[in-house]
């Protein structure tokens, strides 16, 4: 349909949260036909990702700038991006 999506994933004990964050973008990338972005990883309280998919190449750019932009923001400390890859 063309939109780009945000999906949730809890952390679990399965493994380091980071490896968790690369673990489910790779599989984002290949289950979903969008481009995987980043996941972001919200730790306060329990530690939560949010795995950001573009439907296309502009929305991609958007979106990297965008969460570029949350990693030198006041949120910083609370956020943290993993590229794919």
């Amino acid at each position: 349909m063309g939109q780009s999506v945000i999906v949730y994933h809890h952390a679990d004990r399965s493994a380091a949260v980071d490896q968790q964050a690369r673990r489910r973008l790779a599989d984002f990338a290949a289950g979903v036909p969008i481009v995987p972005v980043a996941a972001v990883r919200a730790s306060r309280g329990t530690n939560r990702l949010f795995l950001v998919g573009a439907a296309s190449a502009a929305h991609a750019q958007y979106l990297t700038v965008r969460l570029t932009a949350l990693q030198h923001s006041p949120w910083a400390g609370e956020l943290i991006v993993y590229r794919p890859g």
